[in-house]
């Protein structure tokens, strides 16, 4: 199989920033599309030597390995695939010959994994698989040191036969025999390797399903291993990764749980075992686990994908001296994320997260936006501001960046008043022309915000400067008072006599504060689609309003609700079918003594607002 791929084919941009945090990332860019062969697991590394991060990933429904080689600027070229064992359901990188970086797959249907070892001709490709058989449905594979000698090994996790499976490397890439190890305990699904407890090598951290814990096996130094203990997670713990979390040189678990969406973080004591687990909640069912430092601060973050909410969290950890981590961030992935791993793609080293989703076949990855997110700023918001006028905001210095920085913001073209063509809203750069066009801002410059004031009284428009990952308001609140713009409400003319009849909603705009209304003894209000009542209240700007009106009960009559906002008065008509339409302006010939007395009474009240509005029609 070749699909043809291209680096920033989609771009969803949710740029966000957060006071404290340092890690930002870009949601999800998609590297390829692959129909039919449901990307399950997934590794980075460069396959090809050329100091560009590559990726690979298992096709479960498929049974193929696929390769795809970076290009060093986060674009990718086309894929190329390989025939694995049946439903290859993990995926290990390594070196496992003398050669390039190797691949091994766990292939769950068939008892196996399937070693790929690199080609030395051609870097980047890779010769035939060789199979090894495993125990019962092996769902995981792992590459590491285990038996002292300087050659990488592999563990396979038996989910079917609650075991694991350890093959220790020949010297050449090929491994003669296994020697299987039970967990005690059922359905282990992953396993993660570090020297836990300080002494003989690298140890093994088993998570097992069906019991909800981890397996801690201890090396004997030469690749054997014993169960020292078992540790509890939260509710059916799906992956594991370890690392020193907290900086005593002592490595640490974290355990995605997926039926209770939380991780576990199990702090190592010192000696190999574990103090009870820490909770942090994810979204929904997480699934796949990496430790990465995200934000080169020298500590290790956290990373884990949300198969069921379709983002992947990270959780930023505080400070090495404490393992403690940030409130997660959530970034948008596309459906059904799955497998993880972390690389950087586009050279400025920091780590991009590469995500395979499962649901539609596609492998996208989330850009580490570090490097070009500022330290948080903020613009000062104009009030009683004069509608229709451009107002600048305060000017602020960038700081933060590690390299220059994209910069934009959400302007809308208009036409000014000579009929050029114009925007309302533009930024400015070190005192510069201000523009509205993308550019490109550098660490230690100076911005400025100008925008249109809204042409409504009492309205606020608001606009955001993006500044690599992190997105700035500014905003403009025009000066207003309690009496709103006219408005008009759309008669109804061919009710059913007794009909109990609902206007259109009417959008009330020009207010600066909240205005009084009254309604006639004949109608009832409602704002915003709450209950209608016929009790004097208030209403907001923008708010929906809605008359309730009975129509009569004689065929050709007209009732009327006249309503009054600020002293702005409109009127409800709704005429029964079978008589003459109304007279221009929806006036009635014969206005009952109810209506008057409502008139008269909506005309008291309503005249400071009616005289202003005079006054204002005047003056024009």
């Amino acid at each position: 199989m070749r699909a043809t791929l291209a680096g920033s084919l989609m771009t969803v941009a949710m740029l966000t920033s957060q006071s404290g945090w340092a890690t930002v990332f870009q949601d999800y860019q998609l590297i390829g599309a692959f129909p039919g062969t449901s990307p399950q697991a997934i590794s980075g590394a460069d396959f090809d030597n050329d100091d560009h991060g590559d990726a690979a990933f298992t096709g479960t429904d498929s049974d193929q390995m696929v390769v795809i080689l970076g290009n060093g600027d986060g674009s990718f070229q086309d894929a190329d695939s390989y025939v694995s064992g049946s439903a290859p359901y993990s995926i290990a990188t390594a070196i496992l010959s003398a050669g390039g970086v190797d691949v091994v797959t766990a292939n769950r249907d068939s008892d196996t994994i399937s070693v790929f070892i690199n080609n030395n001709a051609a870097p980047g490709t890779f010769l035939a698989k060789a199979d090894y058989p495993t125990g019962d449905a092996p769902v995981y594979v792992l590459a590491a040191q285990l038996d002292g000698v300087n050659n990488t090994d592999l563990v396979a996790v038996n989910n079917g036969s609650n075991s694991i499976s350890v093959f220790l490397n020949s010297g050449t890439g090929t491994f003669p025999a296994k020697t299987d190890y039970t967990t005690n305990l059922s359905s282990p699904v992953a396993v993660a390797a570090a020297d836990l407890d300080g002494m003989n090598g690298i140890d093994l951290a088993v998570v097992n399903q069906g019991d909800n814990s981890v397996s801690v096996f201890l090396n004997d130094g030469a690749g054997a291993f014993t169960v020292a203990g078992g540790y509890g997670t939260g509710s059916t713990p799906t992956a594991i990764a370890a690392g020193d979390l907290n900086g005593d040189n002592f490595p640490d678990l974290v355990v995605s749980n997926s039926a209770g969406d939380t991780l576990s973080v199990l702090i190592n004591q010192l000696d190999g075992s574990f103090a009870g687990a820490v909770s942090y909640n994810t979204e929904s069912t997480p699934h796949s686990v990496v430790l990465a430092d995200l934000d080169l601060d020298t500590d290790l973050d956290i990373a884990v994908t949300n198969n069921a909410s379709d983002t992947v969290s990270v959780f930023e950890n505080q400070s090495v001296a404490d393992g403690v981590f940030n409130t997660r961030r959530d970034f948008s992935s596309v459906q059904g994320p799955s497998g993880l791993a972390a690389r950087d793609l586009d050279g400025d080293s920091y780590a991009e997260l590469l995500v395979t989703n499962l649901l539609n076949g596609n492998v996208t990855y989330l850009q580490n936006l570090s490097p070009v997110t500022p330290a948080p700023f903020s613009f000062t918001s104009v009030v009683d501001a004069t509608t229709a006028t451009n107002y600048t905001s305060n000017s602020a210095t960038v700081t933060g960046l590690i390299a220059p920085a994209p910069i934009s913001i959400n302007a809308n073209q208009r036409t000014d008043a000579s009929g050029a063509i114009a925007y309302d809203a533009a930024y400015s750069i070190n005192g510069g022309a201000f523009t509205a066009d993308p550019g490109t801002i550098a660490n230690g410059s100076t911005v400025r915000v100008r925008l249109l004031s809204s042409t409504d009284q009492g309205d606020t428009v608001t606009k955001t400067l993006t500044i690599g990952g992190l997105g700035v308001t500014f905003s403009v609140t025009t000066a207003g008072d309690a009496v709103p713009n006219v408005f008009s409400i759309a008669p109804r003319v061919d009710a059913e006599p007794g009909e109990v009849v609902i206007s259109s909603p009417v959008t009330i705009t020009g207010l600066g504060a909240p205005a009084t209304i009254i309604i006639g003894s004949t109608g009832e209000y409602s704002i915003n689609g709450g209950a209608f009542t016929s009790a004097s209240g208030t209403i907001d700007n923008r708010d929906e309003l809605e008359i309730r009106l009975t129509a009569s009960n004689s065929f050709g009559a007209q009732r009327q609700a006249l309503v009054s906002v600020g002293g702005i008065q409109a009127a409800f008509i709704v005429k029964t079918k079978g008589g003459a339409s109304s007279s221009s302006g929806g006036g009635s010939g014969a206005v009952s003594l109810w209506s008057a007395l409502s008139i008269a009474c909506l005309w008291w009240f309503g005249r400071p607002g009616r005289q202003r509005y005079r006054r204002s029609a005047q003056s024009r």
